[in-house]
């Protein structure tokens, strides 16, 4: 994952899942907390 601004298609979708299960403000500490921790990648590519 990358910073915001910064987003490829995987990161868009896993924004657009914690999205819609919290919301939007309260999401935005959670995703920075995962990219601080995980940095680049978190996720494997597909």
């Amino acid at each position: 994952m990358c910073s915001r601004g910064a987003a490829d298609g995987f990161e868009i979708s896993v924004r657009a899942i914690i999205g819609q299960q919290i919301s939007v403000p309260a999401a935005r500490p959670r995703l920075d907390r995962i990219i601080a921790e995980h940095g680049e990648p978190a996720f494997p590519d597909f």
